[in-house]
């Protein structure tokens, strides 16, 4: 097999995309997540897949920033800090830069997980060309997206169906299965997190909490509850804490179903 055919193989990992919003704890869950797998034994690779990101609380076994150089870049093409993020991304998924990460995950081979963590702004990677393209060079029946719904967003139930249709376009958008994940449950009180964990588990939850808001809020949050059961794209959520290391046992249960089948992986 040439090189160029090693190369465009599909890379048979079993991958996790880690994929939220800004600030939603991507980098940290990654890192905890893969102290986590290794404590059971678990051999895991991290990939960052953010050229911006100035310091990360986990060493990546491969790094995109090796690659780019985004204040660089910046300044060649004059570009301010969104245009410059933009222009990386889209970048990575050239095979010129992409081909160089194939080569690097050899070392990787055979491993357990493949943790993915890629760039804060979610709708860089997965609302452009970029994001849809790097998934495509990975096997998709062992691929699988980590969505996280940031406990500040989803406390109040407009937040929570407003991450519901994001993560239900990520789906759309990168055709893999999800698991989501309710992230930085620490900096809720513990009956609020419950809430939000009632209405990832039951409709009739969502109706109940719909129906106490007023006006446009909670018609148009009948509309969206209606698209997403008719979509078939409504989880329960995982209650996480990755500062804590709370959950993260469900969390990699829950990875192992989707990428084997229910058969235990570690």
């Amino acid at each position: 097999m040439s090189m160029s055919e090693k190369l465009k193989k599909p890379l048979d990992f079993n991958t996790a995309f880690i994929i939220g919003t800004a600030g939603s704890g991507k980098s940290v869950l990654t890192g905890a997540f893969q102290l986590y797998l290794q404590k059971q034994q678990a051999s895991v690779a991290t990939i960052n897949l953010d050229p911006a990101v100035k310091s990360l609380p986990y060493e990546p076994d491969i790094d995109v920033r090796n690659y780019i150089d985004i204040d660089k870049l910046a300044e060649e093409l004059q570009l301010g800090p969104n245009g410059s993020l933009i222009a990386a991304v889209d970048l990575i998924s050239r095979d010129e830069i992409f081909d160089h990460i194939v080569e690097e995950l050899e070392d990787f081979e055979g491993y357990d997980a493949l943790l993915v963590d890629t760039p804060g702004q979610m709708e860089i990677f997965a609302y452009r060309i970029a994001g849809p393209k790097i998934v495509q060079r990975f096997n998709s029946n062992t691929s699988a997206l980590i969505f996280l719904f940031d406990a500040a967003l989803a406390e109040n139930i407009s937040g929570f169906l407003s991450l519901e249709l994001l993560a239900t376009s990520v789906i759309f958008r990168l055709n893999l299965p999800i698991v989501n994940v309710l992230t930085k449950i620490d900096i809720l009180k513990p009956e609020v997190v419950r809430s939000i964990l009632s209405w990832s588990e039951s409709v009739d939850n969502v109706a109940d909490a719909i129906d106490l808001e007023v006006g446009l809020i909670r018609e148009l949050g009948k509309e969206m509850m209606t698209l997403i059961e008719n979509l078939q794209s409504y989880y329960p959520l995982i209650p996480v804490s990755a500062y804590h290391h709370v959950g993260l046992d469900q969390l990699a249960a829950a990875m192992s179903r989707v990428w084997t089948g229910a058969e235990d992986w570690l």
